[in-house]
């Protein structure tokens, strides 16, 4: 049997109490798990109810944690595990917590990336950036086609709409401001694309645009 020897509740965090056993061990533990378990000072404890209480506090305190890291920065689900671990969780105790939030709605990988990339083609950036970064966030690779061929889908009705250049045209018009390019302007230009993440197919195609629309303005 092992008992507890004192409970006492953290200065700082209102959820968390440490419960301290007369074997040395201290146990965080939450008023959740002081109502299930029944805590308190001189409460002895079987080997079973040890060993489940551990778990419990082991699954409390990795959930609790988790939250506070996603209400700081929202991530995926494989990112909030890694994360986790480093931090000192088991990958047993990451996986479960990481679970309980997408069960609960708080994580949401096809939403995320989503935001992602929707975040990034605003800001002008092609589709090849928005892989990158989906890699560097853990974005699964699974969602990574879905979402662009969606975001394309909406790019592609919203400009036949608007009749507005694509965002490639609207970068080498903030470039150029309708001047015709020479050789060391299509480089620079199409360099800076290439550094936005856009293809050579996506930029050739941006220049016959531009091309094409000065072309016309001349005429005009």
């Amino acid at each position: 049997m092992t008992t507890v020897e004192k409970l006492t509740q953290s200065k700082n965090v209102a959820d968390r109490f440490y419960a301290k056993l007369d074997s040395g061990e201290t146990l965080r533990v939450t008023t959740l798990l002081i109502a299930d378990f029944s805590l308190h000072t001189g409460r002895e404890l079987t080997d079973d109810e040890l060993a489940e209480l551990r778990e419990g506090a082991e699954t409390q305190n990795c959930r609790a944690r988790a939250m506070r890291i996603l209400g700081a920065k929202q991530m995926t689900g494989a990112s909030l595990a890694k994360r986790l671990v480093e931090l000192g969780e088991t990958e047993f105790a990451a996986a479960e917590a990481v679970a309980w939030l997408e069960q609960i709605g708080l994580i949401d990988d096809a939403a995320y990336a989503r935001a992602l990339a929707l975040h990034y083609t605003r800001k002008g950036y092609g589709e090849r950036r928005v892989r990158d970064e989906f890699y560097k966030r853990g974005v699964p690779r699974a969602l990574w086609d879905g979402v662009l061929a969606e975001l394309r889908l909406e790019s592609e009705s919203d400009e036949a709409e608007d009749d507005e250049p694509s965002a490639e045209c609207r970068y080498i018009n903030s470039r150029l401001r309708g001047a015709a390019p020479d050789r060391a302007d299509k480089k620079r230009v199409s360099d800076g694309l290439a550094r936005r993440g856009f293809s050579w197919d996506e930029i050739s195609a941006a220049w016959r645009e531009y091309l094409e629309s000065i072309a016309n303005t001349e005429e005009t």
